[in-house]
């Protein structure tokens, strides 16, 4: 409901890249998406992304991992219970459960409950087709990030992970 809130998320997420390990463009990422839920705490998808950029800043050491791994699973959780039926926030809370917690297969099945809920949300497509990789699973990968990038173009995030898993998947040419 508040537009300066959502503005924020905006820029946070044109900001987030989750491949690009700068510390200053996660933390004014983190920055931003902290204000949108301050102006507006039942904005589920800014708390999911909160739990993503804090996720992936334990991921790379940019942050102590059992502080990133709180906050992380703190926003996820406020997500949820803003609303339980968005796809994003699962995904997200996959992605950390799988990655801070190493809990691959938990993590992994949130990450196919956040695409049954919405199989056209294209973060949820992508942050499932990251731990569809560390499930043996490439080709499903590679099918989930290319729809997480039809759907989104011109979403860096969706070009990142599509680049990410192909390489990963060893499809050099793609």
């Amino acid at each position: 409901d508040d537009t300066e809130a959502y503005e924020l998320y905006l820029k946070a997420r044109q900001t987030f890249h989750p491949h690009r390990s700068a510390v200053g463009q996660m933390e004014e990422a983190l920055r931003m998406v902290r204000r949108a839920v301050e102006r507006d705490p039942g904005f589920a998808q800014a708390h999911a992304l909160i739990a993503e950029i804090q996720t992936f800043r334990g991921f790379w050491n940019q942050e102590l991992h059992d502080e990133a791994l709180s906050e992380a699973r703190k926003a996820a959780k406020a997500a949820l219970e803003v609303n339980p039926g968005l796809s994003y926030p699962h995904a997200v809370a996959g992605l950390a459960t799988a990655v801070l917690d190493w809990k691959w297969e938990e993590g992994y099945r949130q990450a196919i409950r956040a695409t049954e809920l919405d199989p056209n949300d294209g973060r949820s497509l992508s942050l499932r087709a990251v731990l569809s990789l560390t499930r043996g699973k490439p080709g499903e990968a590679v099918r989930l990030a290319y729809r997480a990038y039809e759907l989104n173009p011109i979403d860096p995030h969706a070009l990142g992970i599509l680049s990410w898993v192909l390489y990963q998947a060893r499809h050099y040419d793609a």
